[in-house]
């Protein structure tokens, strides 16, 4: 399984949001160069994210993009939904009417246990989680020892 640029970018964007809450809006500019991406790319992230509800933006001076939940609030299950729609590891997990096999298969039903673990990570991680992550990470970075 691999997880898409457009999940991972999303997520890192979402996070940059997240260390910044309660600051006001970030423009789109503003997070592609934190986070080194396209603006162009991201800004179709950032749309499909307001989208799913997951981010809201503000027009005109001093606008730019926000969370539309607070961080303790919004999953990574949220964020990859919102770009990628439903987290389906196998069509006949989803769609059990799509395989002609399915009574029979002897990996069905791993396949299925298998998405049901990944959704509940992704379900059990807050973005809030991620940020907090993201601060300890910076900190020991410039940490210095004597």
């Amino acid at each position: 399984m691999r997880i898409s640029t457009k999940v991972r970018y999303a997520l890192r964007a979402t996070v940059e949001l997240a260390l910044h809450w309660g600051q006001g809006p970030i423009m789109a500019e503003t997070i592609a160069r934190r986070q080194e991406l396209s603006r162009k790319y991201l800004e179709s992230l950032l749309l499909a994210l307001k989208n799913g509800r997951v981010l809201s933006s503000v027009r005109g001076v001093g606008g730019g993009w926000t969370l539309a939940r607070p961080p303790g609030e919004i999953t990574v299950e949220d964020v990859y939904r919102a770009v990628e729609g439903n987290i389906v590891l196998l069509e006949c997990v989803e769609n059990p009417d799509s395989c002609s096999h399915i009574k029979a298969c002897p990996t069905h039903e791993f396949w299925e246990d298998l998405t049901h673990v990944v959704v509940d990570k992704m379900r059990s991680v807050t973005i809030l989680a991620l940020a907090e992550h993201a601060r300890e990470k910076s900190m020991r970075e410039y940490m210095y020892y004597i």
